[in-house]
């Protein structure tokens, strides 16, 4: 793991591979080495893949209370800038999904492209109103550190799926229960342009249950992408 300074907070990440960049956030369980080590090393052949641990995630230090999905996004857009990439291909599974489109919102220069796994436009954004309270309830009584990411989670980011103007591919799993196809499709209508990729037999970690289909469908997309 290597270490850099972003806005007073250490952020930790895995580095693989040279080409164009691909970085993946994690969602709100987990860090990212661990969610994302197939394509680590499946990726890593073709393009430099870089994984982050997000703020209070992993090694990397605690945000300060009120952070939010903006210090999230901020923070990411300082992240790319320190290992010196001008842009970046960004894939984020469930909450990196939802981080991915706030670094959207707020620094759109840096996304090259878009990749989002298991996504939704924020709890708030993607599901009824009494679920995404359920669910935010749900994950601040079983929070084991920063309650951070679950906040930023429950935000609304409908706003950018109108401006988004980057390629940007949509995977998820056929037997997602957390985050279904109707939420796939919601997002694939709204984002013009998009492609939407269903992975049988998967569910929410759709990079971990079907990893080789998760990684083709990356791949493909990037090559056509740049064509």
């Amino acid at each position: 793991m290597e270490m850099v300074e972003v806005g007073g907070l250490q952020i930790a990440y895995e580095r693989a591979g040279s080409g164009p960049a691909l970085v993946l956030l994690h969602g709100y369980v987990g860090d990212g080495p661990t969610t994302w080590r197939r394509q680590l090393d499946g990726l890593s052949d073709e393009f430099t893949v870089v994984a982050w641990d997000a703020p209070g995630a992993g090694r990397s230090t605690d945000p300060p209370e009120r952070f939010g999905l903006d210090g999230y996004a901020d923070c990411l857009a300082g992240f790319l800038a320190k290992l010196g990439f001008g842009t970046a291909c960004v894939a984020g599974l469930s909450f990196g999904g939802i981080l991915a489109l706030a670094l959207q919102r707020r620094h759109a220069a840096r996304s090259s492209a878009l990749i989002l796994a298991s996504a939704y436009a924020g709890w708030a954004g993607s599901l009824p109103p009494e679920v995404a309270e359920q669910r935010l309830r749900q994950a601040l009584a079983l929070a084991d550190g920063t309650p951070e990411a679950f906040v930023a989670a429950a935000e609304d980011v409908r706003d950018v799926l109108p401006h988004v103007d980057v390629p940007t591919l949509l995977v998820y799993g056929d037997r997602d229960v957390r985050a279904p196809l109707t939420v796939a499709e919601a997002l694939h209508a709204a984002i013009s342009g998009s492609r939407l990729v269903a992975l049988p037999d998967a569910g929410h970690l759709c990079n971990i249950e079907a990893p080789d289909e998760f990684s083709t469908a990356v791949r493909n997309f990037l090559q056509e992408s740049r064509r």
